[in-house]
């Protein structure tokens, strides 16, 4: 796309998957899209986080099994791995734990590896990403393509839960 790259534009605070395609379905939107979830009053939220500091930062996967109240995440540390100040723009990630949330119990989930992700494009409204390398236990696989919006846009009256 060959646009800037500026962390201030990737935005903070969780942006929503819209939309996906390329590779299999990944397993979190999967279980963010059960049968079960079609039961409930609102659409279960699936996205992501990233919280910059100098040349990295932190990432928070995120999706809802039964709306907020029963979610799982996945959580770890990303780099730069070039210079790169423009679009596409390659980052490392290194998952290091993660939780299953269930009401306001907490307990930690065994998720870990590594990952490779790629900014194709990035906006203060929008941003596409694709995973370069299939992640451990096949969480997703190599070549899938999302589209993400800042959770206001998509669900105005979500609300982060614990």
């Amino acid at each position: 796309a060959c646009v800037p790259f500026d962390a201030a534009r990737f935005g903070d605070g969780l942006w929503i998957t819209v939309y996906t395609c390329g590779a299999e379905t990944p397993r979190w939107q999967r279980l963010a899209q059960s049968r079960a979830s079609r039961l409930l009053p609102s659409p279960n939220v699936a996205g992501q986080r990233y919280s910059f500091s100098d040349n990295g930062g932190r990432v928070l996967n995120y999706a809802e099994l039964v709306g907020a109240a029963l979610h799982i995440t996945a959580g770890g540390a990303f780099e730069a791995v070039d210079a790169a100040q423009r679009c596409p723009k390659d980052f490392s990630v290194q998952i290091d734990g993660g939780t299953v949330c269930v009401g306001g119990l907490t307990l930690a989930l065994p998720i870990s590896g590594p990952g490779y992700l790629r900014v194709l494009y990035t906006s203060p409204a929008i941003r596409i990403l694709t995973s370069l390398t299939r992640s451990p236990d096949r969480w997703e696989d190599a070549g899938l393509v999302a589209v993400q919006l800042p959770a206001e846009r998509v669900a105005p009256d979500w609300v982060a839960p614990c």
